[in-house]
């Protein structure tokens, strides 16, 4: 990938809600994705319930607060993909996500299910780059992130939530002195 500035270069925060930690055999109850610049500046939304056609487990609703209630009657995932990648489209963004092997296993699964490519985007994973710039953190979970940088915490644990909070969070770790100035 060529080097580019950070404030100009376009980032997609990403994050997923689900009915349980396995992609193979849970699935995906909630999609969105906040579209933004290095300069911190927001251009797009989205956000998508999905109904997974199974019931969502107890355990799964006390983390993210979505009941089969609210998923029945939403759109199937293949709608919501298909939406995702029409949001993400092929513009030279830069995919984000934190601890973004969980999505990408959700993601792919869901893909390859419904006979469509992923967004063909470069993917960040904000973890990485918080074990690199935070070593001394007690933990890399989104939410301690946000505490430690003094970040208002407001409906984590919801998908756009999470990606407001990793979008805010992203910003400041690139800040950080040394100050990350390019991408390459």
């Amino acid at each position: 990938m060529p080097s580019r500035a950070i404030d100009n270069t376009e980032f997609v925060a990403f994050d997923l809600e689900t009915t349980g930690l396995s992609p193979i055999m849970h699935r995906i109850v909630e999609i969105a994705a906040v579209r933004f610049r290095g300069d911190g500046q927001e251009l797009a939304r989205y956000q998508q319930l999905i109904d997974p056609e199974v019931d969502i487990p107890a355990e799964a609703t006390d983390i993210h607060g979505i009941t089969n209630r609210l998923v029945r009657g939403q759109p199937k995932i293949e709608h919501g993909l298909l939406m995702l990648s029409e949001f993400v489209g092929n513009s030279p963004s830069i995919l984000v996500a934190h601890n973004a092997a969980f999505d990408l296993g959700f993601l792919s699964v869901a893909y390859a299910l419904a006979g469509r490519a992923p967004p063909p985007q470069a993917i960040l994973d904000s973890w990485d780059i918080a074990k690199a710039r935070l070593p001394h953190s007690r933990n890399h979970k989104l939410a301690t992130l946000g505490k430690q940088l003094g970040i208002s915490l407001t409906n984590t644990h919801r998908a756009l939530g999470d990606c407001l909070l990793l979008q805010e969070v992203l910003l400041r770790l690139l800040q950080q002195r040394p100050r990350i100035k390019t991408l390459s």
